[in-house]
């Protein structure tokens, strides 16, 4: 009998259609200890709070990598939704590779998770609150709180190689080199839709919203951080080679920072603007962002704009928006009948779906894929999608 199966969790059956419900502190430390369970699927049910609980590794995907920067065993590859709850006062003091997971490894999946009030601490590298190491997709998560580590330290993400969509950090980050508000160092990732604010503190390399970006792309993302350091601090980005300096040249396009906010008024990349330009819904949709309300950058409903004075915010955050019809399981699939709808698809990537009318994009034009992760099921029914509109870098289409 496996772990697994003796541990029973609070129901399911750890499968993408019968996910094991994580309800309680005990079923994530449970799941953190189990690593034959470590590709298989979970869900939170409940809000959970770890004040009674401290931890010297990552709760999940404890790993320890004797060959730097290489995941070698025990990285998470499964698929973890947080459905929005929240899990607070998380404390790991440790040595490295920290955070909700340690390791997020190529086709594991973390969405829908939000951290509040977590403390972070390490004497090593790769130490994100929500996670180390990620090779995998992270999507539409949060963390407010503090991370303080070494080398490679981000508010949500220390070393991202995956991708970071629709998320965001508001923390206090501090370190030595390659500290991000949101990630520390990006090496050939992908982070796109996503902002930073807090503060981020480090000798070199400290970034608004990412420390290092060698070799990968940020998009469609800001940072409204304060940000100090002595070498290379950027109001977006510390660190982004160009060419022939003999790094890895990372791209950022249509991304922003406060240069009021932030300190530094310069960025190896990203456009500075003013706190009222920042504040201003035509700053960001003149750059192809996808708000609430408009039609012409795309229907995913990305972005909105605060009530009172502010800067954007991630509308997944704000309101549910996956508004559809039907259950998303393979018996029940969501049913796509519009533009509106077909944007929605990126809010649960792992679900069912299936078209019920052929779907005009007419005059929509997106700034990336449609849908830009997606392990779920999509059943065209013989139907078409017309028109669609691309305009933005590589490794773009409907998915």
């Amino acid at each position: 009998m496996s772990a697994n199966q003796a541990w029973s969790y609070s129901g399911g059956a750890g499968t993408p259609h019968d996910p094991y419900q994580i309800a309680t502190a005990e079923d994530l430390i449970q799941l953190g200890n189990t690593f034959d369970g470590y590709g298989l699927s979970y869900v939170l049910t409940q809000d959970i709070d770890l004040s009674a609980h401290s931890f010297s590794q990552a709760v999940i995907a404890r790993a320890i990598w004797p060959t730097e920067y290489q995941m070698e065993r025990d990285a998470f590859t499964g698929f973890f939704d947080g459905q929005g709850h929240v899990v607070r006062h998380m404390n790991i003091q440790g040595q490295g590779w920290l955070g909700l997971f340690g390791g997020l490894a190529p086709g594991g999946v973390v969405c829908n998770v939000r951290l509040e009030q977590a403390s972070v601490s390490s004497t090593g590298d790769q130490t994100g609150a929500l996670v180390g190491l990620n090779e995998g997709l992270v999507l539409s998560c949060s963390v407010q709180g503090e991370v303080h580590g070494q080398a490679l330290i981000g508010g949500l993400i220390g070393l991202n190689r995956g991708a970071v969509v629709n998320s965001y950090s508001d923390s206090v980050v501090t370190g030595s080199g390659g500290i991000g508000g949101l990630v520390g160092t990006n090496e050939y990732g992908m982070v796109q839709c996503a902002y930073s604010l807090g503060s981020v503190s480090g000798l070199e390399h400290a970034g608004g919203l990412v420390g290092r970006n060698w070799g990968g792309t940020v998009s469609n993302a800001y940072s409204a951080a304060s940000v100090t350091g002595q070498f290379t601090a950027g109001g977006l980005v510390g660190d982004n080679p160009g060419p022939g300096e003999g790094y890895p040249e990372g791209t950022v396009v249509n991304s922003f920072w406060d240069i009021q906010a932030s300190g530094p008024t310069d960025s190896q990349a990203g456009t500075g603007l003013t706190t009222e330009q920042m504040n201003s819904p035509d700053t960001f949709l003149s750059a192809g962002w996808d708000f609430t309300g408009e039609l012409a950058n795309g229907t995913c409903e990305t972005w909105s704009m605060p009530e009172a004075n502010g800067t954007p915010q991630l509308q997944w955050f704000q309101a549910s928006v996956l508004d559809l019809a039907g259950l998303g399981s393979p018996e029940s699939p969501y049913l796509i009948s519009n533009a509106s709808d077909l944007g929605r698809i990126m809010y649960a990537p792992a679900a069912h779906y299936c078209l019920s009318h052929t779907i005009d994009l007419t005059g929509i034009q997106w700034a990336r894929s449609v849908v830009p992760h997606f392990a779920g099921a999509l059943d065209g029914n013989n139907l078409e999608v017309k028109a669609l509109s691309l305009a933005g870098g590589a490794h773009m289409g409907l998915i």
